[in-house]
């Protein structure tokens, strides 16, 4: 403890010495070239520190002079620079070769950063076996973070960039839910529903519930609705849909919808089911799934001809979605 203390001090010390050194000074100590030396101008031009005002031009260069003495910082920053376009146009490519190099040096936040770049294509061709191999690198350090356990279970659980894997999927989101990722319970939730293993996914959606997961929620609702895993009661599905649609969800609403238009655990009334399926629509920018329920409920009220709207209107969107797709 007393070592720790004494640390402390000393490194409160070297930041009030670097502080109060006017920029002459910092820039005398950096003509041999020593990276923590490059680093601390750029930081006096970045902050607006040491007798200088922020010059984001300035704090570029000195951070480049740090980044190729090998400080991995100074990478990292003069990657975000680049990124930004901080004191520079923007330039994503040039980011990702300054990110890849501290990756590559053993850094774990552009770690990080490079694996998302390699998915989305970002700075540099998509890459999704790259991706996977990063994401996986970082989830493995001794630095990793609850959130790196969960990224690498949607990689194995989606197949993205390695081999579909369940059984790897569901032992990283355990190892986030465990270090305390709420979202993890709801994905293992779906891992389990997914595969058609009720219990176990209703078990994991009820604790993401009880931490106020709002997806859970409805996987509940709809779980009680079916009778998956669940004696079926329409009651405990109304009480999950609600919830959800309390906190202005879309899946919420449609779930009351269909409560109401079949008279499902609450007396039936289209104009109920009606409004609270344009309220899905509406906050879902409109969703084809929430279009589709309002077709479902057109056609049980005998309104072919607005079900058929319904039902053109999703195939107008999905031909557009692909369209899209086809020009990306």
């Amino acid at each position: 403890m007393k070592q720790k203390i004494i640390l402390i001090i000393i490194c409160i010390l070297n930041v009030y010495n670097v502080c109060s050194q006017t920029i002459q000074e910092l820039k005398r100590q950096a003509e041999t070239n020593d990276p923590a030396a490059l680093w601390n101008v750029g930081c006096a031009y970045y902050d607006g520190t040491n007798g200088v005002s922020v010059n984001y031009t300035e704090a570029l260069k000195w951070y480049t002079l740090a980044a190729n003495s090998g400080l991995v910082d100074a990478m990292g920053q003069t990657a975000y620079m680049y990124y930004t376009g901080k004191g520079t146009e923007r330039n994503h490519s040039m980011a990702f070769a300054w990110w890849k190099k501290a990756a590559i040096a053993g850094d774990i936040k552009s770690q990080r950063v490079i694996a998302d770049c390699y998915r989305e294509g970002d700075g540099t061709e998509k890459n999704l076996a790259e991706a996977f191999y990063w994401a996986k690198k970082v989830a493995e350090d001794k630095q990793a973070q609850n959130k790196d356990f969960f990224n690498l279970g949607l990689y194995f659980f989606n197949g993205t960039g390695c081999t579909e894997n369940f059984d790897e999927a569901i032992k990283w989101f355990k190892k986030a839910a465990d270090s305390g990722y709420t979202q993890a319970y709801s994905a293992l939730g779906g891992v389990y529903d997914y595969q058609k293993k009720y219990s176990e996914s209703n078990k994991y959606y009820k604790m993401a519930y009880e931490k106020g997961d709002k997806y859970a929620a409805s996987q509940l609702g709809w779980n009680y609705y079916a009778g998956n895993g669940v004696k079926q009661n329409y009651e405990e599905a109304y009480k999950y849909f609600r919830y959800v649609a309390d906190n202005n969800m879309p899946e919420g609403y449609n779930g009351l919808s269909y409560l109401y238009m079949y008279g499902l655990g609450v007396n039936k009334d289209l104009d109920k089911a009606m409004a609270m399926i344009d309220k899905a629509i509406e906050i879902s920018n409109n969703s084809p799934r929430y279009i589709d329920s309002k077709g479902e409920l057109y056609a049980i009220t005998g309104d072919q001809e607005n079900a058929k709207k319904m039902y053109d209107e999703i195939m107008k969107r999905i031909l557009l979605f692909m369209k899209i797709v086809r020009v990306h």
